[in-house]
């Protein structure tokens, strides 16, 4: 089971828009907020129906050891 923080951006493992956790619920569910448009959605989904996404800033790219790189 991933190891989920405030802040981190997941995605359902269906698929779906990316969201920002934005809580961490009492009885292990993760509290997600998303955009659609101007409207803010915020939902809580089982951890396991989870997924990371890692993100990367336009104009870098990711060294071998993890590093990033911004040219």
């Amino acid at each position: 089971m991933e190891d989920f923080e405030i802040g981190n951006v997941v995605q359902l493992r269906s698929g779906g828009p990316k969201m920002t956790i934005h809580g961490l619920g009492s009885d292990g569910d993760v509290i997600c907020q998303w955009f659609e448009g101007n409207a803010v959605h915020e939902e809580s989904f089982p951890r396991e129906a989870l997924q990371k996404v890692e993100l990367v800033k336009a104009g870098g790219s990711r060294r071998e050891d993890g590093g990033f790189v911004v040219s």
